[in-house]
Parts: structure tokens; sequence; C-alpha cells
């Protein structure tokens, strides 16, 4: 990390807390940093705050995010939203972090279930979907990775047009777009639960997120999920397979190595139930 730009940083952090008034701030530093966001800590009066300093020309906009989120009456915890900054309060009294143990509990998995639920119900708010499912970026995949003969991309590149508009039929929601523990919190009296990063909400398909939050989930707790949210049928999820295995090898050809997150698809393309799987979406009615 750049000593003059964390310098920079923690100044100008420091210099907003003072006029949103937070009077002796104590223990300033920085937790993490990314290309787009610096990840703050601080105290203030025997109380802890988390800052997210969105680095970017569309910081305020990534910002913005949490502000309208508030007008849909989606749960977080207490926070400002100033320009390219959002100020959390840490308040382990109210909500607490979440373990990989409380994604057992029923209680806990029926209310991420409805949190979902309501966020995949409010209407756009001026957010973009990403655009990287193409016949071009298939192409692009097999030339990267020697993968011209390759059976499932070439059925998915010959039936392009069928699968794009098995797609576009898909109702387009707002999504999270990401899963983790480290953005849940949950009351330790009402076992509710809240996601209170917003930074990569967009407009996609519902079964997205909820793919990745299967993930994270044992078979009963997935069930347990469902029968809040509602079921989703095989159509989609076969549409959410395919294009996640596109899209994640798409993004890998962007990088310098080829990453490890993207292992996983590259796999799928040489899996025969991949396979069957596209043939069988390609034939859907």
């Amino acid at each position: 990390m750049n000593k003059m730009i964390s310098r920079m940083v923690l100044n100008n952090v420091r210099n907003k807390l003072e006029q949103l008034g937070f009077e002796d701030v104590e223990d300033l530093f920085v937790s993490s940093v990314s290309d787009e966001v610096w990840t703050l800590k601080c105290y203030c009066k025997n109380k802890e705050y988390i800052i997210r300093f969105y680095n970017s020309l569309d910081g305020d906009k990534i910002a913005s995010k949490y502000l309208v989120m508030e007008k849909f009456g989606i749960d977080n915890i207490n926070h400002i939203v100033e320009n390219n900054m959002v100020i959390f309060e840490q308040n382990e009294d109210e909500y607490r972090e979440v373990f990989e143990n409380d994604l057992k509990d029923e209680n806990v998995i029926k209310s991420l279930a409805n949190w979902y639920k309501r966020l995949h119900s409010i209407e756009n708010f001026g957010l973009k979907a990403d655009d990287n499912f193409t016949k071009e970026n298939i192409l692009e995949i097999s030339e990267n990775f020697g993968l011209k003969k390759n059976e499932s991309l070439v059925y998915i590149y010959n039936n392009f047009d069928n699968i794009k508009l098995k797609l576009s039929r898909l109702d387009k929601v707002v999504v999270l777009d990401c899963f983790s523990l480290e953005h849940l919190r949950i009351s330790g009296f009402s076992k509710s639960v809240i996601v209170s990063n917003f930074d990569c909400l967009k407009i996609g398909n519902r079964y997205k997120d909820l793919r990745l939050i299967f993930n994270c989930l044992d078979e009963k707790s997935k069930n347990i999920f469902l029968s809040v949210y509602g079921k989703i049928n095989e159509e989609e999820i076969l549409l959410d397979r395919v294009y996640n295995v596109v899209v994640t090898l798409y993004l890998a050809t962007r990088e310098k190595e080829f990453p490890d997150w993207a292992k996983e698809s590259l796999a799928a393309l040489n899996d025969e139930k991949f396979l069957c799987d596209v043939k069988c979406l390609v034939e859907w009615c």
C-alpha cells in the first residue's frame, strides 16, 4: 500500500467525519483495500465504526445505493451515507456477525429467505445488467483456453440465439451478485438476518443470487429457504448454470493468470452432465 495515498485517504476520511459531527475520533486505520473501496475502522465515544470509502469515479453512485435501499425499506445496520462514503455503526447488542453454524438454524434461514424475497421484489432504480454472455465472448474463451473443439462450448455457440432468447424471458430483478458470511448480520434476539453490503447491486436473474447462497447451505437448509422464498423452475436453474460457466470463463480471460475461481467452470465444459444440461435446455419448449 502506498503510504502517501494511505495518509491522504486517512486525512480525507477524518476531515469528513469531523464535518459530520464525529468528535474525538480515535484509532482510525485502514483494514483493507481494493481497486474501488478502502475499508477503514475507528472509534468515537466508545463506539466502533466501519467506513467504506469508495475511491473511484463511480464512488458516489455506489454509496447512493445505500440511500435507495433505505427508501425501499430494505433493512441494514445503522449507517450514514456521505458522498462517496458509508459509515456503519457496529453495535453487537443489536446485530452480531454470522457464523457457519447459524446457517443451520431454521429461523435464521427463514429470515434470510424473507430478506432476499424482499430484495428481489423491489423495482429497478437505474441499475445496469452485465452483458458478458455474447457469441464474441464464447469465441474468445475458445481461443484463449484452446477449446475450439470442446463439444459443450461448440453446442452453446451454435445454439446461442436459442439460449439468449430463453434468458431474455426470465424476470430481471435487483440482485446482490455476491454472498459472504462477512456481509451478514444477525439479531441476537429475533434471529432476523440482514445483508449489510450493497456495493455489487445490479440487475440480473434471481437464481444467480440463490446459487451463491445455496453453495453455503446443506440440503435441509436449502429446502427451508425455498419453502419461504418459493420454488424455482428447472429451466431457470439450467439457464443460470450455462450462463455462469460462460461468463466466469470470459472474466477469467481478463486475468493475467488463470484464477482458481474459474477452475470449476472450466472443468464443467468437459463434464458429460453439463453437456446433457445444455442440450436439455436448448430442447426445452
